[in-house]
């Protein structure tokens, strides 16, 4: 499996139009857009060869509360080999190495990320995380994404109240998908400090003839497990 994901990832090294962003990229990340009505912020091999075949575009970043802004932030997208496939991990911090969002109520959101696997991939999964700390109620951090394929598929939220805080739903495998992410921490209505250090979203993309096949087998595994508990 991973050598045939390998030889497609290498095949699928094909650079995309170049859309500059709209600020200045910083070492290993783009800096976000300040509002959503800014242009759209586009990566793919043409800005950022390490991503393969992939293509990203963030439609703006929308901000609100006392402590919340896109501006500083900025997005870092890397791709990786897994058993399960190709996966594209965007992490959302803040360029000065500080928290993303700190210190009462921040609500950050992006309305629209469009996300196109290489040539010949299909997404089946998408995964939420994210990072940070709030003594008062933990579940205050938290990031929520809302992934739409041919079905608008369920609320994906992760935050510090869960375990483990890491969040996965598989779908219809589609060459591309829109997702909207909302990241908050701390409370609206009580004065206290909360922080997010990272927010990630992650998309896992297998060749075309595999997802299919992958999908199925996942649905009979989850059969064969409730069987063996039924049984016991």
């Amino acid at each position: 499996m991973r050598s045939v994901l390998k030889a497609v990832s290498l095949a699928t090294l094909v650079g995309i139009a170049f859309v500059a962003p709209t600020r200045a990229q910083t070492a290993g990340g783009f800096l976000l857009g300040p509002s959503v009505s800014s242009p759209y912020l586009t990566i793919n091999s043409a800005n950022d060869p390490s991503i393969k075949g992939w293509t990203i575009v963030l439609a703006g970043c929308s901000a609100s509360g006392s402590s919340a802004t896109c501006v500083g932030s900025e997005v870092i997208p890397t791709v990786s080999n897994t058993a399960l496939g190709i996966t594209l991990s965007l992490v959302f911090e803040s360029s000065t190495g500080g928290s993303l969002m700190s210190s009462g109520y921040s609500d950050m959101s992006f309305s629209n990320i469009y996300v196109t696997a290489p040539t010949g991939q299909n997404i089946y999964e998408a995964q939420s995380n994210v990072s940070g700390s709030d003594t008062t109620n933990p579940a205050n951090v938290s990031v929520g994404q809302t992934v739409t394929t041919d079905l608008l598929q369920p609320v994906l939220s992760s935050n510090l109240g869960l375990s483990p805080t890491l969040q996965s739903q598989t779908f219809a495998p589609v060459n591309t998908l829109v997702a909207s992410a909302d990241f908050k921490a701390g409370s609206k209505f009580t004065a206290q400090t909360a922080s997010m250090n990272t927010a990630t979203l992650t998309y896992t993309a297998v060749p075309e003839p595999v997802s299919s096949t992958l999908l199925a087998v996942g649905i009979a595994g989850l059969g064969f497990a409730r069987r063996k508990t039924r049984r016991r």
